[in-house]
């Protein structure tokens, strides 16, 4: 199960957040807007949990109390690697004349590829689609290292 997923699953039965690397989760008894303590508190990079000491603001439900730790279960069995959403590139084969950052992109999957200056038409490429890529076109392994330039969400 994915950080992201996690939280989201969290927040149906209590609220949960993850703030520097860690994900608390509080009782829904106090408002977001107010100050109050975690009861508890995960390392996504560590198999185990740390128990908070704000057990009297807890209002939870014995069934949503079950559901929470059902699925803190599901999140411990989750390999560490696994959890953290997956990493998506953009290939720079270089510039133009004018200055730009010209794209390989993908055309009917990873296989197929041509090259763009449009940003509406970029392709992502995840580790395994770049293995794929280094696979089919091994004289390309080397560049495609030096290519690699990080998908922003806000790009």
């Amino acid at each position: 199960m994915k950080i992201n997923e996690f939280i989201e699953k969290v927040n149906e039965v209590a609220y949960a957040e993850c703030n520097h690397g860690t994900i608390f989760i509080y009782s829904r008894k106090v408002p977001v807007t107010q100050m109050r303590d975690w009861f508890l508190c995960l390392d996504p990079q560590e198999q185990n949990f740390h128990y908070g000491y704000d057990w009297e603001s807890i209002d939870l439900t014995p069934g949503d109390l079950f559901k929470l730790v059902d699925l803190i279960q599901k999140f411990r069995l989750t390999p560490v690697n696994e959890r953290f959403p997956e990493r998506e590139f953009y290939l720079v084969v270089g510039r133009n004349d004018y200055g730009k950052e010209i794209y390989l992109t993908k055309i009917d999957g990873p296989i197929k590829i041509a090259t763009t200056l449009n940003k509406d038409c970029l392709s992502t490429w995840n580790e395994k689609e770049l293995k794929e890529l280094e696979n089919t076109f091994p004289n390309l392994a080397p560049a495609i290292k030096e290519m690699k330039k990080e998908a922003k969400e806000d790009e």
